[in-house]
């Protein structure tokens, strides 16, 4: 047996005769737990009772010892900043929809350094015109010393057209300025369509650096002088750096004051960029490491590669993360913590001032990580999106050892009562997928078998393009494929379900 680690998508299965109309539960699997030591961090729930409906931001306000969960939709609720708390509920702040004309999707909020004296609060949100026109604002709006947003106080700071990869993270620099990474504002394929990522002339595939405080004339806000590319005809002077496809969420190294963002792939790489003041980051001519349209002018720097990048065998939506200050994870003071939204899989990074020195795994968490954030004391929480939307935190792993029950043979896994003629338990059923990958000179066969009574539950979501199909999955499903050649069995693969796929060969 070889562990191997994929992402696995569900086919479209094709009935075989022999289906019942009720399944026969799968009992005697024996394909459970891991044979691979644990990673040493994992995650626990906060607060159990409170969730939230597509949350994509937390924001932690320090003067106030509160922090704010902001929704897809556009609700913002506040809960305290301290973790000791236990708070019966969430309080609803506001609701953008409310106010807002064709709202549509809320990305980002932050607040300003001096917010004790002036209350005010920026959001990074979209508005629809049109199901094809989309625009994108970033907002300032004053609160009530009750901590509520008031309706009548917005100032649109920025505008621009699109939507699709928005990225969307709005934050304050140490340099009292306010930063925000925009994706290439377009749908995932074909890559790039309108060659954003190297044009510059729009703020498409950029981080924008503006000072909120002062105007020039025209404008809500001030460009700085030291900005990059003041001056250079043809490329918008609020541009810091450029060449991204979704850099979602950046943070500020506390201790260097360098960006980090994760930027979320195409169809091979995740990327972690350290940003620096008028760099290239290479979208759309590379995606990270790899070549991708070549064909086309690169921007006026050139372009520097991801600090560290992982496969799509590895995870295949980056979140960004933030810099661990807290005591509370010793072992990890002064790394990088970023995660995956598709596998739950953590990262720990050490940046030494000029180069990685350590990039690991320190958890597997399960869930869908959409964003992290911090609390009063600096400890890392991160959020569950979309299926079980609530606040979490990494702990010690109680499990320390591999389990050295899991089966190391075909023979003792409970899926084949017998190897040789395939022939399966009760409960698991051969299945044919209606357009198999191509193998010259091979044939598969496929089995699927899912303990318990219950089976996959979608529910198909309506969104202006296509519809997307969300479903979950019964814990310990496995999928099987069996590779033949000239009827010989050459290999059998199995893909085994705890919260996310993991893929094993015999």
């Amino acid at each position: 047996m070889q562990s191997k680690r994929f992402i696995i998508i569900m086919a479209i299965l094709l009935p075989l005769p022999g289906w019942a109309e009720e399944r026969v539960a799968w009992t005697a699997s024996k394909v459970q737990g891991s044979p691979e030591p644990p990673a040493p961090y994992t995650a626990e729930v906060i607060w159990p009772h409170i969730s939230f409906d597509e949350g994509l931001d937390i924001t932690l306000l320090e003067s106030e010892e509160r922090m704010f969960i902001t929704e897809r939709y556009g609700k913002i609720w506040m809960l305290p900043a301290d973790l000791s708390a236990n708070p019966e509920k969430a309080e609803l702040v506001c609701d953008l929809k409310q106010f807002v004309p064709e709202f549509d999707n809320a990305y980002g909020l932050t607040f300003h350094p001096n917010f004790p004296d002036n209350r005010q609060l920026f959001v990074f949100y979209i508005v629809g015109i049109t199901d094809e026109e989309m625009i994108t604002r970033v907002s300032r709006f004053r609160m009530d010393d009750h901590l509520k947003i008031i309706p009548a106080s917005e100032e649109i700071i920025i505008s621009f057209d699109g939507g699709g990869h928005n990225g969307g993270d709005v934050q304050f620099g140490p340099d009292g300025l306010l930063y925000f990474p925009i994706g290439d504002l377009a749908s995932p394929s074909p890559p790039d369509p309108y060659n954003e990522g190297q044009k510059m002339s729009t703020l498409a595939s950029t981080i924008v650096r503006i000072d909120i405080d002062h105007q020039d004339s025209g404008l809500a806000y001030h460009i700085p002088e030291d900005n990059p590319f003041v001056g250079i005809e043809g490329i918008r002077p609020e541009i810091w750096a450029f060449g991204f496809r979704n850099p979602w969420k950046m943070c500020f190294d506390p201790e260097y004051g360098d960006i980090w963002t994760g930027d979320v792939g195409w169809e091979m790489w995740e990327m972690v960029y350290r940003v620096e003041k008028g760099g290239n980051y290479g979208w759309s001519i590379m995606e990270g490491p790899s070549p991708t349209k070549m064909n086309q002018p690169r921007g006026p720097t050139p372009i520097s590669p991801p600090a560290v990048y992982y496969p799509h065998t590895e995870g295949a939506s980056i979140t960004g993360g933030f810099f661990v200050t807290s005591p509370q994870y010793p072992d990890l003071k002064g790394a990088y913590i970023y995660g995956d939204w598709v596998t739950g899989k953590v990262w720990a990074l050490n940046w030494d001032g000029r180069r990685v020195v350590k990039n690991e795994l320190i958890a597997e968490t399960g869930k869908q990580i959409v964003t992290f954030g911090q609390d009063l004391n600096g400890n890392l929480i991160f959020m569950d999106y979309p299926n079980n939307c609530r606040l979490y935190r990494l702990v010690p792993n109680s499990k320390t050892d591999a389990d050295n029950n899991f089966p190391r043979r075909l023979s003792e896994t409970g899926i084949f009562r017998n190897v040789e003629t395939e022939e399966t338990y009760p409960g698991v059923y051969s299945f044919s997928i209606r357009a198999p990958m191509w193998q010259d000179g091979y044939r598969s066969r496929y089995w699927i078998g899912m303990p318990g009574e219950g089976g996959l539950v979608t529910e198909v979501i309506e969104q202006r393009e296509t519809p997307l199909i969300r479903y979950e999955t019964p814990a310990n499903t496995v999928v099987v494929k069996t590779i033949h050649s000239d009827e010989i069995r050459i290999e059998t693969q199995i893909f085994y379900f705890d919260g996310y796929w993991i893929g094993y060969t015999y």
